[in-house]
């Protein structure tokens, strides 16, 4: 578990460190709808996971 934790930092720093140095260039666009969106089930989830970011 500490080693996971550990692996996650590392991840984020590099990611911090890149975004820092590319002025965050990398960054797409949120896409995020407009409106709530009811989930009925596990498939109806991940298709609109994979389709949104997470807010």
């Amino acid at each position: 578990m500490a080693d996971d934790i550990e692996e996650i930092r590392r991840q984020k720093l590099t990611e911090l460190r890149n975004r820092a140095e590319t002025g965050g260039a990398e960054e797409t666009v949120s896409k995020s709808p407009s409106e709530p969106i009811h989930i009925n089930g596990d498939a109806e989830l991940s298709d609109t996971v994979a389709e949104y970011d997470l807010v």
